[in-house]
C-alpha cells in the first residue's frame, strides 16, 4: 500500500424488497483505490430486514488479493460483533505470522473477545480469551526441535481465571507424534496434580510397554498416587495406588500360555493395605474365554476363603452346566464349605452346605 485509501466507488449494488411485508435485502460492494487510483481492496455491505422491521447488517473488508482483513456484524436486537485479521511482517517485509481478534457484544450488554496469534505455517502459538463478566484464558504454545531441525514435540500452557477470581494453571507437553507425555495442574484453591506418561523399551530399542503416573494433593495437603502399566497393545498389566494416610493397593495381571503358547489363563492378583495396617490379597483366575475358574481371598485378621468353577460340556461340546464349590473359614477357625450344581440355563439343581 503506497498510501491511505483516498476514494471508495460502488461497483454493485442489488436490492431484493417485498413491498407488501417490507422485508429485503440489500448488498453493496465497494471498491477502494490509493491516491494513484490503484485498486487495494473491497468492501461487501449486506443488510437484510425482516417483516418484523428488525434489521441485520454484516460488512466484510477484503484486500486486493481477496484476503479478508476485517468483518462485522450488528443487528437492531442489539446484538454486535467484529473480527480483524492482520498479517504480521518482519522488518525485510516477509509474512511471520497472523492474528486474529474477535469481539462481541448481546443485547444485555454481555462482551467477550478472543485474539489468536499463528505463525507464518498456520500454527497456533497464542490465543487468550476475556468476557466482560471477569472470565478470562490465555494458552501458549512452544515447539521444540532437535538438531536436524525436525519437530520433537510442543508444550501447552493454559491459564484462566474465573469471575470470581480463582485461577488454574495447566502445562501438557507432547512428543513429536502428538502423544502426550507429562501434564500437570494447579489452582488457587490448593488442588494439584502431575501425570507423567513413559515409555518402556526393550535392550534392542524396541517398545515393551508403557506406564502412566498420576500424583494429586487436595486443598488438606492430602496426596495420592496411583500407577498403571500397559503392555505394548495397551492391556494393563499391573496398577497400584497409594496415599498420605497410609493406604495402599497393587493389582497385577498375568496371562499363563500352554507350551504352544497358547493363552491358558488369566490371573488377577490384588493386594490391599489400610492406614491400620491391615492388609487383604484376593485372586481370581480366568480361561482363555473369560470364564471364572477360581476365586480366593484372604485378610490379616484370619479370614479366608475360595471358589472353584468346574465346568462340564455334553457329547457335542455344548455346556451341560457347571458346579461352584466354596470354601472359607472365619478369624475365630470356623470352616463353611458349600457346593452347588447348576444346569446349562444357569438354574440350580443341587446344592449342600456343612
Amino acid at each position: 500500500m503506497t498510501s491511505s485509501s483516498s476514494d471508495e466507488r460502488e461497483i454493485l449494488a442489488e436490492a431484493v424488497t417485498d413491498e407488501a411485508s417490507g422485508a429485503g435485502v440489500t448488498t453493496e460492494v465497494l471498491t477502494s483505490t490509493d491516491a494513484e487510483g490503484a485498486v487495494i481492496g473491497y468492501t461487501q455491505i449486506t443488510t437484510i430486514k425482516d417483516a418484523a422491521g428488525n434489521s441485520y447488517k454484516t460488512t466484510a473488508v477484503f484486500d486486493a488479493g481477496g484476503l479478508m482483513l476485517q468483518s462485522s456484524y450488528s443487528d437492531s436486537l442489539g446484538y454486535s460483533s467484529s473480527t480483524e485479521y492482520q498479517v504480521v511482517t518482519a522488518s525485510d517485509g516477509a509474512v511471520i505470522g497472523y492474528t486474529q481478534t474477535s469481539t462481541s457484544t448481546d443485547s444485555s450488554g454481555y462482551s467477550y473477545g478472543s485474539t489468536v496469534e499463528l505463525d507464518a505455517s498456520g500454527n497456533v502459538n497464542r490465543s487468550s480469551y476475556a468476557d466482560s463478566a471477569g472470565n478470562s484464558s490465555t494458552t501458549e504454545y512452544q515447539f521444540a526441535t532437535g538438531s536436524d531441525g525436525a519437530s520433537s514435540g510442543y508444550t501447552q500452557t493454559s491459564t484462566s481465571t474465573d469471575a470470581a477470581g480463582r485461577t488454574y494453571d495447566s502445562t501438557v507437553t507432547y512428543d513429536a507424534s502428538g502423544r502426550a507425555i507429562e501434564s500437570s495442574y494447579a489452582d488457587s484453591e490448593g488442588n494439584s496434580n502431575f501425570t507423567e506418561y513413559r515409555t518402556v523399551t526393550n535392550d534392542d530399542g524396541t517398545v515393551a510397554g508403557y506406564v502412566q503416573s498420576f500424583t494429586s494433593t487436595d486443598p488438606s495437603g492430602n496426596s495420592s498416587t496411583s500407577t498403571t502399566a500397559y503392555d505394548v497393545n495397551g492391556t494393563v498389566t499391573g496398577s497400584t495406588y497409594v496415599d498420605s494416610s497410609g493406604n495402599r493397593n497393587s493389582t497385577e495381571y498375568q496371562t499363563q500360555t500352554d507350551a504352544a503358547g497358547t493363552v491358558a489363563v488369566y490371573i488377577h492378583t490384588t493386594t490391599n493395605e489400610d492406614a491400620s495396617g491391615n492388609t487383604s490379597t484376593a485372586t481370581t483366575v480366568y480361561d482363555a474365554t473369560g470364564n471364572l475358574l477360581r476365586s480366593s481371598f484372604a485378610d490379616s485378621a484370619g479370614n479366608s476363603s475360595t471358589t472353584e468353577y468346574q465346568f462340564a460340556t455334553g457329547s457335542d461340546g455344548a455346556s451341560a452346566g457347571y458346579t461352584q464349590t466354596s470354601t472359607s473359614t472365619d478369624a475365630a477357625g470356623r470352616t463353611y464349605d458349600s457346593t452347588d450344581t447348576y444346569d446349562a440355563s444357569g438354574r440350580a439343581i443341587e446344592s449342600s452346605y456343612a
